[in-house]
């Protein structure tokens, strides 16, 4: 996927890797089987890549952040760390993190509607890839999965 390199100017100068809003929907709609991009929104034009090098900091950090905030239903729940996490990424300047809007399954039985995020990262060969991440666990998802059996189905995205 062709990228674009953007420098931006200050006491240190910062190099960040970019992809189109086009580019980054189509890696999503390969990601999410169930994706609906008419109900999905995307503010920017262009996208901001995590570099995979930063990514550990990035964990880390976060579960700093978890260790001082509680999950409280209505008030602080699934959508409220999957807007927190988008937003602390953002003020890094790295706009890499869109929120899932979905159903959450457990052993087949439907528990609900949830909040995840998806994160856009980039490797040092500028290659792009995005991942499912359960924000109020610090996981990443595989098969749409978290390690504790939960199931995942993305319909909705903002980002």
């Amino acid at each position: 996927m062709k990228s674009i390199e953007l420098t931006i100017k200050g006491e240190a100068e910062t190099s960040f890797q970019i992809i189109t809003q086009q580019q980054l929907e189509q890696m999503i709609k390969e990601l999410l089987p169930n994706y609906n991009s008419d109900d999905s929104w995307f503010f920017d034009n262009y996208y901001t890549a995590l570099p995979v090098k930063n990514f550990g900091s990035v964990l880390i950090w976060w579960w700093k952040v978890l260790n001082q905030i509680n999950y409280c239903p209505e008030v602080f729940d699934c959508d409220d760390y999957a807007k927190l996490f988008s937003s602390l990424l953002a003020c890094c300047q790295y706009n890499a993190s869109g929120i899932v809007i979905g159903e959450l399954y457990y052993k087949g039985k439907f528990l609900g509607y949830h909040a995840w995020n998806l994160i856009l990262l980039v490797n040092p060969q500028n290659k792009f890839k995005i991942y499912e991440f359960e924000p109020q666990l610090a996981n990443i998802l595989l098969d749409h999965k978290s390690f504790d059996g939960f199931e995942y189905v993305g319909r909705w995205v903002i980002w």
